[in-house]
């Protein structure tokens, strides 16, 4: 099972980030929402 998950999403109602994650051992998601006032670019940091 996928323990975190990024959703980027840019619609007319919603400008922002979506990350849900699920700790091993659990079946309860943890959800945080970032939401973007503007433009954001998304970068691929420490991965090779």
């Amino acid at each position: 099972m996928i323990e975190l998950h990024a959703a980027f999403i840019r619609t007319a109602d919603f400008n922002g980030v979506w990350i849900v994650e699920v700790p091993k051992g659990s079946i309860e998601p943890k959800i945080i929402v970032g939401k973007a006032d503007g433009n954001f670019a998304v970068f691929n940091h420490g991965k090779a």
